[in-house]
């Protein structure tokens, strides 16, 4: 038998080695998915690309509505928003938070014995993701119509800084706060 301070050792280790695991699996599933879906229009029956059209268009209708609010003479079309004044954007697929829905859902799913909870905080984060990424798309075009010069590094930087951080505090207070809260309750 081993002594308790080897097997608390192995604990550690050993459930570290599976998380790291759990986050290969969420990450490669992602890219499995992605790749099948880029590969074939009508991978899931055409599902994979409206869902991507979906969330671009709800992203272009919810900068319209801010942009409205805010004053600017625009246009929008489906995925495009077009300010007066500037070239406009197009919400392509890579964009549209996907890939960000998939691994923080993935991420809460994987760690954690707290169903409950899971049931109500990965909705509010994936809607969370959705208004940074409305804000994103916001700022991009504000970007485009007020300071050109600095499209490129806020449309290729700060938008996966920010995004990523998000995920990542939400994942921290996941685990902090929530992902054993019932098997905590039931020790105490």
């Amino acid at each position: 038998m081993l002594s308790p301070s080897i097997s608390n050792f192995w604990g550690n280790w050993k459930d570290a080695f599976f998380f790291m695991l759990k986050i290969a699996l969420v990450y490669g599933s992602w890219r499995v998915l992605k790749h099948l879906g880029e590969a074939d229009p009508n991978f899931l029956f055409g599902a994979w690309e409206g869902m991507y059209d979906f969330i671009a268009k709800r992203l272009a209708e919810a900068t319209s509505v801010i942009l409205t609010l805010l004053g600017y003479s625009h246009k929008q079309y489906g995925r495009v928003v077009i300010p007066d004044g500037a070239r406009g954007i197009i919400i392509a697929n890579l964009c549209v938070g996907v890939a960000a829905f998939y691994i923080y859902t993935g991420l809460i799913i994987a760690f954690g014995t707290n169903w409950r909870d899971k049931l109500w905080f990965i909705p509010l984060g994936l809607l969370l993701i959705f208004i940074i990424n409305i804000f994103r798309v916001l700022a991009l075009v504000l970007v485009q119509l007020h300071y050109e010069q600095f499209f490129k590094l806020a449309h290729t930087y700060v938008y996966v800084v920010i995004t990523y951080g998000l995920i990542f505090a939400l994942v921290v207070f996941w685990m902090e706060k929530l992902a054993f809260k019932n098997a905590k309750q039931a020790m105490q």
